[in-house]
């Protein structure tokens, strides 16, 4: 005769029932992953960047042309940055 133990396990679940809620939570976890791969349009994270000098320096220059473009553009529209420049 079964006891319960032998049909459920030590800690109360069987084995059929661990594999049906660890293939439901893989399939979820690639579902979401091909849904954040699929370029669903999104409202982009805005990063704030305060600097203490004015706009028109190298240094200032380069952050705001090159820079900030580089990080939109790598991270597929998904980073902002809001420059806020002289104070």
């Amino acid at each position: 005769m079964a006891t319960e133990r032998d049909t459920f396990g030590a800690n109360g679940m069987s084995r059929r029932l661990f594999m049906a809620t660890a293939t439901c939570a893989a399939a979820a976890s690639m579902l979401s992953d091909a849904m954040a791969q699929t370029g669903l349009p999104s409202a982009p994270r805005i990063l704030k960047f305060s600097d203490h000098e004015p706009l028109g320096g190298m240094r200032t220059r380069f952050l705001k042309d090159v820079l900030f473009p580089a990080i939109e553009k790598e991270s597929n529209g998904r980073l902002r940055i809001e420059d806020h420049w002289d104070g």
